[in-house]
């Protein structure tokens, strides 16, 4: 009998310990630091930054290829230039094989400015759909 009292007691004894030892106090909310919103709200905006500048790249580039592709460089010949909003485009070098993109106005969608100039280049092959050819971008103060 007294064996069976003493395994009770230890028993007891284990699982009240191992009931209090799991018992955890209340977190406390973690509040953010003003340095911490600072830090995630400066990362949303260099992510937002790059991203607009990715796109306004992307849309130079096609910007470059509407205009060389009734230049005579691409090796067919068109009676006019696709719309390029805001911008005009200078072929007075095409001999040399530049095109010049001069932007003084507003994108197609009206939501950008543009102004500078991108001077586009054939610097290798004899036309820009070449196997091999080489187009050369040159950005003049060009900005968005």
């Amino acid at each position: 009998m007294k064996t069976t009292v003493k395994m009770a007691s230890y028993a007891l004894l284990i699982a009240g310990l191992s009931l209090t030892s799991c018992k955890k106090n209340d977190p406390q909310p973690k509040l953010i630091s003003s340095n911490e919103s600072d830090e995630s709200s400066s990362f949303n905006q260099h992510s937002a930054d790059v991203t607009a500048t990715n796109n306004s790249v992307d849309m130079s580039i096609d910007d470059a290829e509407n205009a060389i592709a009734p230049s005579g460089l691409s090796g067919r010949r068109m009676s006019s230039y696709p719309g390029i909003c805001g911008a005009t485009v200078d072929t007075s070098q095409i001999a040399m094989k530049i095109i010049t993109i001069n932007y003084n106005g507003n994108s197609c969608d009206g939501l950008r400015s543009r102004t500078g100039s991108i001077k586009v280049q054939l610097t290798s092959g004899a036309h820009w759909n070449d196997a091999g050819a080489v187009l050369t971008l040159t950005y003049t103060n060009f900005k968005v």
